[in-house]
């Protein structure tokens, strides 16, 4: 009863539709998040949660339009570690900075995968370097977001290869064009390639967290290949900075709610994420350290601010 009595005197929130802003296209992994959280949201307080793609820039647009927007909770920020944390080391210049934003809780961790085309004649992760090595500078790798963008960087780091970069607005269209055969390989999110693996149509190298993924228990992690080797992500939601106190608790606490309920382990994962709930306060501590360790990463990296 005290939550409903917060979100009645706290202008009746919500009174109207909630966009979701969402950094990336429609079939991405953080569109799949941000439509499982708009669902949530919608049944635990009632009101249209929806889901506005806002792709381009490596996340800078969406994320640029909700610090921008007026802080009273009905535009907020489905984000990623790419657009939260990565993008401070990745650009020389950004339209928002971290205090633009007030976190309102992290709700799933995931990781990526290497893929190839199924028929590509490329079978490991050996057959990978070798042929990169063989044609030096000619093999192309797509990049769709921030984190795959580091993950391909860290690879060819410490494998020491050169591969030609190609940038997507996302990783779907980076699918898209190494199903065409434009491309030689990427980095895709788990659920992407959760799908692409059981279609058929693309064949998984290794996956990027450190120490495997119950998603893909198969596949071995490109740890196994590079001790040094792992990068993992996360979702989360954010609103404008000055969103009034009492709309961050009534959302932190929905989210909290929501993630809790363990019927939605099995859709989680087959969005290729898994449940890792933040409330507000320690999501924002956690943004705070991941813009440091990122920050590193892309040095160890070698990536070039843009």
């Amino acid at each position: 009863m005290g939550l409903l009595f917060v979100c009645t005197s706290a202008l009746a929130y919500p009174d109207r539709p909630v966009k979701l802003i969402v950094p990336f296209p429609g079939g991405s992994q953080t569109d799949l998040v941000a439509r499982m959280v708009a669902q949530q949201l919608t049944a635990q307080l009632g009101g249209a949660f929806v889901v506005e793609n806002r792709p381009g820039a490596v996340g800078t647009i969406a994320a640029t339009q909700v610090a921008r927007a007026t802080p009273d909770g009905y535009t907020l920020l489905v984000t990623s570690a790419g657009v939260q944390a990565m993008n401070y080391s990745l650009f020389k210049e950004l339209p928002y900075k971290p205090a633009d934003f007030a976190a309102i809780g992290r709700v799933a961790s995931t990781g990526m995968v290497l893929m190839v085309k199924s028929d590509s004649p490329i079978k490991s992760v050996s057959d990978l370097v070798q042929a990169a090595e063989a044609n030096r500078g000619k093999l192309s790798a797509g990049y769709g977001s921030p984190g795959s963008q580091i993950a391909l960087a860290s690879f060819k780091s410490l494998a020491k290869i050169d591969v030609l970069d190609i940038p997507y607005k996302g990783i779907p269209n980076a699918v898209t064009d190494m199903l065409g055969g434009q491309i030689d390989f990427t980095f895709v999110d788990f659920g992407t390639a959760l799908a692409q693996a059981k279609g058929g149509a693309l064949r998984a190298l290794a996956v990027t967290p450190a120490g495997g993924s119950s998603l893909m228990p198969e596949v071995s992690a490109l740890a196994k290949f590079y001790p040094d080797y792992s990068t993992s992500s996360w979702y989360g939601v954010m609103a404008p900075a000055d969103t009034p106190k009492k709309i961050l608790e009534l959302l932190s606490a929905a989210l909290a709610r929501s993630m809790q309920d363990p019927s939605l382990v099995p859709g989680l994962a087959a969005l290729g994420v898994e449940p890792a709930f933040m409330d507000a306060a320690q999501f924002q501590q956690y943004i705070d350290k991941e813009i440091t360790s990122w920050a590193e990463m892309i040095k160890l990296a070698n990536i070039q601010k843009q």
